[in-house]
């Protein structure tokens, strides 16, 4: 036998007389540990054993073990003073609920305040409020919201949605988030899932100072007035629950960090053309029905031409707001939210003028008493003005001082009013009617329309304090000056060309201008609303 295996026969002897002694050597430990249970196999063993979650006792203290009871609700209880910035609630909320990584439904901001010694910051997380009275839920047209009747939960039906994104505008607290992906809109439901099997959610599991709580609230003492928290919209628009806490005064002219910020909002191209397509559309109707009523104009031959070519706008304007969409196919379900949603209004409302103007567009082609023509248009331009009033309110519920209903009102009604005189004066051009007396009227109610839109730039004169309509002032004379340059640029075209319009062609052209500077306009409408406030 060799030298060699005298030596392995000694370590086999010298391994069996160890076990025997009820020793182990490191590789004896080694080989032991492969024969038992793997790494994955013992942490789901462990986790099986237990009757509940292993950090239970982390955040049991942290949510309510019972359901609220009449007239009260969950809501988050943040503790400002306990919060760091870390993010970790906004990591642990996208993870836990499969959010895309542009996804976010928390998220944390910061309020700064104050000067020399006593300038102070704060960090401040939010989410979904689950508010008392949800304006994204009033405002949805096909019911894709609904707030849950004992845990006053706000939840998103995702089935549901359409993809609109109404409710993003009609929120006051940016909460909704679109998912281009999914084509749908998404948001906090307080991880319900969770708080149903009485776990914390996701956020409140992950703050290491315990500074997101669950807690339960009496609908009674939500506020609805005042502010949460400086530099969010006052609590008397949905009545939202969050409680925030703190004992460390803010300084009094505390506001988020990105006041001063001058960032244009979303373009919304396909509602920019929607609307002026739509508005211009009842604007050629009203005229054409108000020359079709006047003895002097009745006979025109050119009145047929001018109704197509409203209920062609009209259709092209319809047409063009489904590229808004996120579900287009689920369009269908806008009549849902009828007796809420100013924009279920404006669809059905723009649904049942379409057919209409088309009936009365072809009285013009077919011999149909007079009578049945003058109801049919009467009806049609009357439908028309409602689904105008219907687009404005649209915009002038939601939160935004920009689009108040007297502003929005004037807009949408002047670029009615304007577009009809000018395509009346093609008719006119058409026809070998002066054009004189239209010419100057054109030329005052543009000017007007036009003087109105410049006077939101008017707060950069002031040197009050920074608000709503002097932030909107700043976007349209700082990054959207462009656009603003190009809205009157087409202005002075218009007046420049109105007494060379002898043609049709130069009255067509007219007509083309004029409607190029209201998208202009409307687009600074959607770009330039301000979505901040400084009151405290």
């Amino acid at each position: 036998m060799s030298i060699v295996s005298r030596k392995k026969n000694a370590t086999v002897v010298t391994s069996i007389e160890k076990l025997a002694s009820g020793e182990t050597t490191l590789i004896d430990q080694l080989l032991a540990e492969q024969q038992s249970l793997t790494a994955v196999a013992s942490f789901s063993q462990q986790h099986s054993s237990v009757e509940k979650p292993i950090q239970a006792r982390y955040y049991r203290d942290l949510i309510p073990l019972n359901d609220p009871g009449k007239g009260e609700q969950y809501s988050f209880e943040v503790d400002l003073d306990a919060c760091t910035g870390c993010k970790s609630c906004v990591t642990a909320c996208n993870s836990l609920n499969g959010l895309d990584p542009d996804e976010a439904w928390r998220d944390t901001h910061l309020l700064i305040g104050g000067s020399g010694g006593n300038s102070r910051r704060q960090v401040v997380t939010s989410a979904c409020h689950h508010c008392e009275d949800p304006t994204c839920a009033s405002g949805c047209p096909v019911l894709a919201y609904e707030k849950n009747p004992v845990t006053g939960i706000v939840r998103h039906l995702d089935d549901q949605c359409i993809g609109c994104q109404y409710c993003i505008l009609t929120c006051a607290y940016d909460v909704p988030k679109f998912n281009a992906r999914l084509g749908i809109v998404r948001k906090c439901d307080l991880c319900q899932s969770r708080l149903a099997e009485g776990e914390a959610p996701a956020c409140v599991q992950a703050c290491p100072n315990e500074a997101i709580k669950i807690r339960i609230i009496k609908t009674e003492n939500i506020p609805s007035t005042g502010h949460m928290i400086p530099g969010v919209f006052g609590s008397s628009h949905s009545h939202p629950s969050t409680v925030y806490l703190r004992e460390k005064n803010l300084p009094a002219d505390a506001a988020p960090d990105q006041l001063y910020e001058l960032t244009p909002q979303h373009a919304h191209s396909p509602l920019v053309w929607m609307l002026c397509l739509t508005q211009t559309a009842v604007g050629l109707f009203l005229f054409q029905f108000l020359l079709f009523q006047s003895s002097a104009f009745s006979s025109l031959n050119s009145l047929p031409w001018m109704a197509l070519a409203g209920l062609i706008t009209g259709l092209t304007g319809i047409v063009s707001s489904v590229a808004h969409l996120g579900q287009p196919s689920k369009a269908w379900r806008c009549f849902l939210g009828l007796r809420h949603s100013w924009l279920s209004r404006e669809i059905i409302a723009f649904g049942l003028w379409m057919p209409l103007a088309f009936l009365y567009t072809a009285s013009f082609w077919f011999k149909i008493p007079t009578a049945a023509t003058i109801i049919l248009g009467a009806t049609t331009v009357l439908i028309g003005l409602f689904s105008v009033f219907c687009s404005v309110m649209v915009y002038a519920i939601t939160p935004r001082p920009f689009w108040s209903f007297p502003r929005t009102a004037l807009r949408f009604f002047g670029t009615t009013f304007v577009l009809g005189v000018a395509g009346t004066l093609v008719l006119f051009c058409l026809s070998g009617n002066s054009i004189t007396g239209l010419a100057i009227t054109l030329a005052i109610t543009l000017t007007a329309k036009v003087a109105f839109d410049v006077s939101a730039l008017l707060p950069l004169t002031s040197n009050a304090d920074w608000s709503p309509a002097k932030h909107t002032a700043m976007l349209q004379w700082r990054p959207l000056r462009p656009l603003l340059i190009a809205r009157l640029f087409f202005y002075l075209i218009s007046l420049l060309l109105l007494p060379l319009a002898a043609t049709p062609i130069t009255a067509l052209l007219i007509f083309t201008t004029i409607f190029t500077g209201e998208l202009c306009a409307r687009s600074l409408f959607f770009r330039a609303v301000s979505t901040i406030t400084t009151q405290p």
